[in-house]
């Protein structure tokens, strides 16, 4: 690396280590203690056969949606206490770092980007997570008519990596394309969703919480979700919720006794609410019965008319 700096091929150079240990057991599980300690907006479990990848990560490295595209690079996150929050948004080591690696990405995307879109839409944002803080600035652009989602990754994946780009799985990149011919329906991942669907049933649960990247509620995996406290009912708002059709029924029902508000909604408010809805056109609107403690980390979603439901499905 010192070579490499002094020849200026680099000019900033992250230190890692790779450990390697004897393990036996299941991987999913490991996975979910993982995300139970270190609960980030970004996570993923990947089965490959004989081996499998489990991940928990504070970064999205990059979004495309339409012609919009985003990129989030990382700023230096070595915050293990409070007290060092003020200490890194004063850094100037910590800001010349995020500087110089928002130029990097800014160059990388205005190469498949329409000319004059590229721009530093936030820049130095402080997220706190469960074990760290961390610095985010966003990148963003419109793609060029010419250009695709291939083009897109070979010209920004891996981030500046170039030196090491050849040692495998580093700091992976983990893509979850959502295909469907109806643009706006953000969440119609049609596989993840079953897939979580069957997960929860295989655990005892009916439903499957979605959660947003952020960690805020979106819906289960088969229903939209209505909160009902005193005189209000929320709804979970979200670029990723479905429309729900059958919730906006509900709504409408209930507007005049009620004030109608959607928000960003924290799993915990399922807990604390009067009263929560699951909702869709199978079903209707089903109560959901709610267990004040949570369960190996999860939040357990149950309800008895629900139930019944999946029975006659099932037959």
């Amino acid at each position: 690396m010192i070579d490499y700096t002094a020849a200026g091929d680099v000019y900033q150079v992250n230190l890692s280590q790779r450990f390697k240990v004897p393990f036996k057991g299941n991987g999913f599980a490991l996975f979910r203690q993982l995300f139970a300690q270190n609960q980030a907006p970004f996570f993923a479990f990947i089965q490959g056969g004989d081996h499998q990848i489990v991940s928990t990560s504070p970064e999205r490295f990059l979004r495309q949606s339409g012609d919009r595209v985003e990129t989030r690079p990382r700023g230096k996150n070595p915050a293990e206490d409070l007290a060092l929050r003020n200490e890194l948004t004063a850094s100037s080591k910590d800001d010349a770092e995020l500087s110089m690696i928002v130029d990097l990405l800014r160059n990388d995307i205005g190469k498949v980007c329409a000319a004059g879109t590229v721009r530093v839409a936030e820049h130095k944002r402080l997220e706190a997570y469960q074990n760290v803080y961390h610095l985010v600035s966003v990148v963003e652009g419109r793609l060029d008519p010419d250009k695709d989602s291939v083009e897109l990754i070979a010209a920004t994946f891996p981030g500046g990596l170039k030196v090491i780009s050849g040692e495998g799985l580093y700091l992976g990149t983990y893509p979850y394309p959502r295909q469907t011919p109806l643009a706006d329906y953000k969440t119609l991942n049609y596989l993840y969703y079953q897939q979580a669907g069957q997960w929860a049933h295989t655990m005892g649960f009916h439903e499957a919480l979605v959660l947003n990247p952020d960690g805020t509620v979106s819906e289960t995996h088969t229903a939209s979700l209505l909160l009902i406290d005193g005189r209000e009912v929320i709804r979970p708002k979200s670029s990723a919720v479905l429309p729900g059709v059958m919730a906006a029924a509900v709504c409408r029902q209930l507007a005049a006794g009620h004030r109608i508000v959607e928000r960003s909604v924290r799993s915990d408010e399922l807990i604390s609410a009067q009263q929560v809805l699951a909702t869709n056109g199978l079903m209707g609107a089903v109560p959901v019965l709610r267990r004040p403690e949570p369960l190996d980390g999860l939040i357990v979603l149950q309800g008895m008319a629900l139930n019944i439901v999946l029975q006659k499905k099932c037959r």
